[in-house]
């Protein structure tokens, strides 16, 4: 009876050191620390940047279908006299479907103008097309096409690095406050067990216990107040582990100060087999499949 008796004493004592501590100090939620994770670790930026270029590498294939314009001007003069002048300008505008649609004028003149030009000014309006080739696709459509393709893998890449990274700074998070938690329990441990000890030589100095009592009494409290100091070092490398995570603007790393509790996670309930098999779909390691695949039909 006195052992069950000390066994409640010890888990309400626990839980009311527990929740004041917590009250008490500075706390760090689950979603704040994911929320600085992806804003500030560099692991984030870097992912970003991949998508940046393969954006820029877009914007330069998408270049092949801007509008060009072009001036031409030839001369010559030789002891006063107009040998010839040649002048020309076109406007050309590629198109998706394999047509350039073409406009320009020409101002052509002198005494020895060559018999293939039209002397004066004229102007001009066309396309220009391969027949028989490139109508279904050419290598200036393919290479906008696989540049599109590149940016969707590059999101995938993205979003596969952040995974990971969030993956382990969860874990870090989960261990940390686990640490917290056991150092919390072995502290109302400890201070149950020094208020026991210290009941317990007061009853020996009164005459009440024998002197094995104490003996045993401290005993048991040394074992706690080494267990104690085990979990004063876990949760120490805990902290330093989670801080490994923790990053400020200017690509500056952040000590977690040793005041700052984490706020106690509630798990959520796992996945039906069902709803694990449809989002899988979405993972990204498929999509960068199904992106491979699109590309290879491209080149072919």
């Amino acid at each position: 009876m006195n052992t069950f008796l000390k066994f409640v004493c010890l888990q309400i004592s626990f839980c009311i050191g527990s929740f004041t501590a917590i009250a008490q100090q500075k706390t760090l939620s689950y979603n704040e620390f994911l929320g600085i994770v992806r804003q500030f670790h560099p692991v984030v930026k870097q992912a970003g940047l991949q998508v940046d270029i393969a954006n820029a590498e877009l914007m330069a294939e998408r270049g092949a279908f801007d509008p060009t314009l072009y001036l031409s001007e030839n001369q010559k003069e030789f002891s006063s006299k107009n040998y010839y002048n040649y002048f020309s300008s076109e406007l050309k505008i590629p198109t998706w479907y394999g047509l350039d649609f073409k406009a320009g004028t020409e101002n052509n003149g002198g005494i020895y103008t060559a018999n293939e030009l039209t002397t004066g000014q004229s102007s001009f309006v066309g396309f220009q097309a391969a027949l028989g080739k490139g109508l279904l696709m050419d290598k200036r459509r393919a290479a906008v096409l696989l540049a599109k393709q590149m940016v969707s893998f590059s999101e995938a890449e993205r979003q596969l690095a952040v995974n990971d990274l969030l993956y382990k700074a969860t874990s870090s998070f989960y261990e940390w406050q686990n640490a917290y938690l056991q150092k919390t329990l072995i502290d109302s441990v400890l201070k149950t067990n020094q208020s026991r000890y210290s009941f317990v030589k007061s009853t020996f100095l009164l005459g009440d216990r024998p002197a094995i009592d104490t003996t045993e009494a401290l005993t048991q409290l040394q074992s706690f107040e080494s267990i104690s100091i085990e979990a004063i070092r876990d949760l120490e490398n805990a902290r330093f582990d989670l801080s490994n995570y923790l990053w400020i603007a200017n690509q500056q790393s952040y000590l977690l100060p040793t005041d700052v509790a984490p706020e106690v996670v509630n798990f959520l309930p796992l996945f039906s087999l069902e709803n694990y098999l449809e989002d899988s779909q979405q993972h990204p390691k498929i999509r960068q499949a199904s992106i491979k695949m699109e590309g290879l039909g491209i080149e072919k």
